[in-house]
């Protein structure tokens, strides 16, 4: 709960009541105390407000009861500040929607381009079965960069695996280049400027999983000259030459992983550590000469999923100068006791039986796998919201600031989404959410694709 820019007039009477229901929240909590004044809160940089602090005199233990009644543990305390505006601001406030509307949003993560490659719906026309075609991208109004990521199936191995990234990358850049008027493969920051300038959306291509080099310096190379511009280092399969959160966890850089970092620095593609180990994180930032990022990931504070970020690593990542893409799938932000796991269980199954079925060809068994996790995965009757999201966010801007998170949905890659960000046409939902939750204009910016677009200027050439 956050309120502004209180009229001088009223403030008296807003303190009278904001204490009241403050006190009931703590006599509902069961707390109570001895007395004494509450410190000053100081309104953060991140908020909209101007105006000045007011200390309330209420009894000791209130703001402890009150985190505990309102949010379990209190991790996100609800702030009250006032000032001598002249009126609540929100979403509809002649200062907010305006600024705003200067900003372009980047999603810093989409698996649009397997949802291409393997007919699952028609991009041009729109898809029931797509959260990001031309229709929807359109329906936006306010999309400036994607990040369209490619991923190989490890059934494809070896160089087999590198070959099917190129082939994918080549499906894609087809299909992207009949809708040049709309779209734009991007490959330089000049490219992104131009089409962002030019009122066209900016595709940045990206591969997810450094098996796809195949262990080669080389392919990585090649990589870069089809178009690649970001990197995942692991995806849920370790590499020889990093660890991944879900395989060989305790492992870092080994091996080429210190010349792949090498190499992507002097080329200008971006290193990305979404799903990759702890330690391959840490190394990371002792290597790295440039920023380098999480394109779609979570904080561990909030809800401790396989692939979360603790704190430190959320620090490392800030230090370097960039950034953690908050991904909009539920199961890796919040718990949820509605999950069908009787479903859960039969389609895992499903997905063994096709791993197993040794008269499948791999792309046989990468198709039919990605089948059943879109057709067969049962979604659970309750999806959490926008605030689900929303958490994340707040708590890596508490803990690092406002320019080191941003948006990475996971979109055609996860099989359902937070109610309000269902596809990539609703992002105005969560632009909307920030202001309202006390973000102010630069924040809100930043956070819905500026800090992204400082990075591509960081490290693309």
């Amino acid at each position: 709960m956050k309120m502004a820019g209180f009229g001088s007039d009223a403030i008296d009477t807003t303190i009278m009541v904001v204490s009241a229901a403050l006190v009931i929240l703590a006599a509902f909590s069961g707390k109570r105390g001895s007395g004494g004044p509450v410190p000053v809160m100081e309104a953060p940089s991140r908020g909209p407000v101007t105006g000045r602090p007011i200390t309330l005199a209420l009894p000791q233990g209130t703001i402890e009861a009150i985190k505990e009644a309102m949010m379990g543990k209190g991790r996100n305390m609800p702030t009250v500040y006032l000032s001598s505006g002249s009126g609540v601001r929100n979403t509809s406030d002649r200062e907010t929607e305006p600024a705003r509307k200067k900003n372009v949003f980047v999603d810093f993560h989409d698996d649009t381009a397997l949802r291409i490659v393997n007919g699952d719906g028609d991009f041009s026309v729109g898809s029931a079965k797509m959260q990001v075609d031309l229709p929807k991208i359109m329906a936006s109004g306010k999309l400036g960069t994607l990040f369209f990521s490619i991923w190989s199936d490890p059934v494809f191995r070896g160089q087999e695996g590198f070959t099917n990234t190129l082939d994918i990358a080549r499906t894609l850049k087809e299909t992207l280049a009949r809708h040049e008027g709309q779209l734009q493969v991007s490959t330089t920051r000049s490219d992104i400027e131009g089409a962002i300038g030019g009122g066209k959306v900016a595709v940045v291509l990206a591969v997810e999983g450094g098996h796809s080099i195949n262990n080669s310096l080389d392919n990585l190379e090649a990589l870069y000259r089809e178009g690649i511009r970001l990197l995942t280092l692991t995806h849920w399969n370790a590499t020889e030459w990093a660890g991944s959160a879900h395989e060989s966890r305790e492992r870092g850089l080994s091996g080429i992983g210190t010349d792949v970092i090498a190499t992507m620095n002097r080329l200008g593609m971006i290193i990305d550590v979404a799903h990759v180990s702890e330690p391959t994180i840490f190394d990371v930032a002792r290597v790295s000469k440039q920023p380098f990022v999480c394109s779609h990931g979570s904080s561990k504070s909030i809800y401790d999923k396989d692939r979360a970020l603790s704190d430190d690593a959320i620090r490392a990542i800030a230090k370097s100068g960039g950034v953690i893409g908050i991904t909009f799938f539920p199961e890796q932000l919040t718990s949820n006791p509605f999950i069908e796991k009787d479903a859960m269980t039969k389609m895992l199954g499903k997905l063994a039986e096709i791993e197993g079925n040794e008269n499948l060809l791999p792309a046989e068994k990468a198709r039919l796998s990605h089948r059943v996790l879109y057709n067969d995965y049962k979604v659970p009757s309750f999806v959490p919201g926008l605030d689900a999201v929303f958490k994340h966010i707040d708590h890596i801007t508490r803990l690092v600031g406002d320019k080191h998170v941003a948006i990475g949905s996971d979109f055609d890659g996860v099989p359902y989404f937070c109610k309000g960000l269902e596809d990539v046409s609703k992002l105005d939902n969560l632009a909307e959410l920030l202001a309202t939750r006390g973000y102010s204009n630069a924040s809100v910016g930043n956070i819905m694709g500026g800090n992204i677009l400082r990075v591509i200027d960081n490290v693309m050439k």
